[in-house]
């Protein structure tokens, strides 16, 4: 197929689909008769020019395609009237209600609820949008044939039931308003990463999804999710300018020239961000949508606020435990608290075979072993990576990355990345260089603002001093540490930690720190929520007491296989990749003093 037929089916096809759906009322109908419009554009058009109205010439095609079908099943009722109406060429009365646009109508009148959620989303990918068997099958992390097969059931479900393909009426919208936005969503993911072709974008998907969503915006006003999603749409898609080298390779998040960013689609969708976070009733869109503000707002790479990232991935993987989510979310710690933490969560998502053959998971892990200096385990999960079979452009980009480590394994320079205080000072910094006042000055302008809820005190340092979202949030978080009564000691919340029922467990607890602190002089302790956190310079272990009479010690030690007592840290805690329980003193023998020192030599 020619890349000028490829941009039509693109930009056609729902639209010619609607068309026929609506002159037909038979969605199975129209999809089969358009597809045989495209098999003819497909000949025709590679003998010479396409048609100075392409869509125009779909449309008529697929209308004698579709007569030609009604004809032989004249039988069905309603057949005769049908076929005369598209011989005609007369259009049926558009029905009248809240949605005019033809495409939306028709992916409202497909997420019918009789059908599983998740099928009736990818049969509106396939049936309305244009995308691929196998795109859809990407979308989802399964594999082709068994979306195929998903679909087939879908369809003879729909013909077997008799399931009405009509658009609901306006008090039927909200039950269907949350898959319409899954569609709108997926249609403009394939865009922003697409699967197929030689590109980093589809122009033409990511346009008609924010086109879909700006209806969306307008036909429900006051859902806070429409407008999260709308916000989401254009934070992100600003980014499409300087997300590819005029050769089409693609470049990393870090790496664009921020000044290509389109800056009046990142102050409409921060605007339409805060309208929606207005309403307080948060959802995945808006807690995605700040998270792309995060980016969007950050004056370059180094002013990211990775910790505040992380802490919205948290928040979004309490509605949507995805391992989509998790992957994110270990990149955001990774960047927060360092490599060795994001590893973790990722190699407890390679784990599972629901993530296991998704590249993305592959390609992170070797970006973080990268940087840890582990280049052929790096060498490792790039193969794994590139062996899933990822779009052209980021096949591509792993190709290079491997071919970096395959030439030069031995001076490939171990990078080091920042800590999160280390972060938080650089962000300060640029704040202060900005906006021109120092730290204690904006403290001084909240306290005589009066205002003391961190989203308030947001709004008023964007609306009245003009402070990007990021900075705002930053110095609005300072202001309340600055306030804030003096931290408890490490040794009274220590104490805290062994009260009650677990008092008898501090015995355990000194014990395992005579022997840790034994390892040198630079061991250092940070209390965390429920466990002590222990630090070379990153962390390496953690004891926590545990109601079931023991403690509970979490190592990081990424070369050595759970076996016997050294057990995998699965849902203990995930920045973990073992656990030991000690339930007497005899259990801090000198198998765990091992496992301690080695997990506290590899944090040097």
């Amino acid at each position: 197929m020619s890349s000028q037929v490829e941009t039509v089916f693109r930009r056609e096809w729902g639209r010619a689909v609607a068309v026929l759906a609506r002159l037909t009322g038979d969605l199975g109908l129209a999809e089969d008769a358009v597809a045989d419009a495209f098999a003819m554009a497909v000949d025709r058009w590679a003998a010479g020019p396409l048609p100075s109205d392409p869509a125009g010439w779909l449309i008529a095609v697929a209308k004698n395609h579709a007569v030609d079908q009604i004809r032989h099943e004249s039988r069905r009722p309603g057949k005769e009237e049908a076929a005369a109406r598209l011989i005609s060429g007369r259009d049926p009365p558009r029905p009248s209600g809240l949605i005019v646009d033809e495409r939306l109508r028709l992916i409202f009148a497909c997420c019918h609820p009789a059908l599983d959620p998740g099928v009736r989303v990818a049969l509106t990918l396939r049936t309305l949008c244009g995308l691929s068997t196998a795109q859809i099958a990407r979308a989802f992390l399964v594999g082709e044939t068994t979306m195929a097969q998903r679909l087939v059931r879908a369809k003879r479900k729909i013909r077997d039931a008799a399931i009405p393909f009509r658009v609901p009426a306006g008090h039927e919208l909200p039950g269907r308003t949350g898959a319409v936005l899954r569609v709108v969503y997926l249609v403009f993911t394939e865009g922003h990463r697409a699967s197929a072709g030689p590109g980093v974008i589809t122009d033409e998907l990511c346009d008609e999804a924010i086109r879909l969503a700006r209806l969306l915006a307008g036909l429900r006003p006051g859902d806070p999710e429409v407008l999260g999603l709308l916000a989401l749409l254009l934070l992100t898609d600003a980014r499409r300018p300087a997300r590819a080298t005029a050769d089409g390779r693609l470049v990393l998040l870090p790496d664009q020239d921020r000044g290509r960013w389109d800056g009046a689609k990142i102050g409409e969708g921060t605007q339409i961000l805060d309208r929606a976070m207005s309403l307080r009733r948060p959802g995945p869109y808006q807690l995605q949508a700040a998270i792309a503000a995060c980016h969007a707002t950050a004056t370059d790479a180094g002013d990211t606020d990775w910790a505040q990232i992380a802490a919205l991935y948290a928040a979004l993987a309490s509605h949507e435990p995805t391992p989509v989510v998790h992957a994110n979310r270990a990149v955001a710690v990774a960047m927060a608290e360092g490599p060795a933490a994001g590893l973790a969560i990722l190699d407890e998502l390679c784990a599972d075979s629901r993530t296991s053959g998704w590249h993305l998971v592959h390609a992170c892990r070797a970006g973080l072993l990268r940087t840890l200096g582990r280049t052929a385990e790096a060498g490792d999960a790039y193969r794994a990576a590139l062996a899933l079979d990822p779009p052209p452009a980021e096949r591509d980009f792993l190709c290079s990355r491997l071919s970096e480590i395959s030439q030069c394994p031995r001076q490939l320079e171990r990078t080091t990345m920042p800590t999160a205080e280390e972060g938080i000072e650089a962000q300060v910094r640029n704040i202060e260089a900005r906006y021109g006042k120092t730290m204690p000055e904006w403290f001084a302008v909240i306290a005589a603002s009066g205002l003391s809820k961190h989203t308030e005190v947001v709004a008023m340092l964007k609306a009245e001093h003009g402070l990007a979202h990021g900075a705002a949030h930053r110095v609005s978080l300072l202001s309340r540490q600055a306030a804030a009564p003096a931290p408890v000691s490490a040794d009274a919340a220590v104490d805290a930690l062994y009260t009650g029922k677990k008092a008898s467990l501090r015995p355990l607890h000194d014990r395992l720190m005579t022997v840790i602190e034994a390892f040198g002089p630079d061991v250092t302790t940070v209390p965390k929520k429920g466990y002590l956190s222990i630090r070379r310079k990153k962390q390496f272990a953690m004891i926590q007491p545990s109601a079931a009479g023991r403690v509970d010690v979490g190592l990081i030690l990424r070369d050595i296989p759970p076996a016997g007592r050294l057990e995998a840290a699965g849902s203990f805690n995930a920045l973990f990749t073992h656990r030991v329980r000690v339930a007497s003193a005899d259990d801090i023998d000198t198998a765990l003093t091992n496992w301690l020192h080695t997990a506290y030599v590899s944090a040097g």
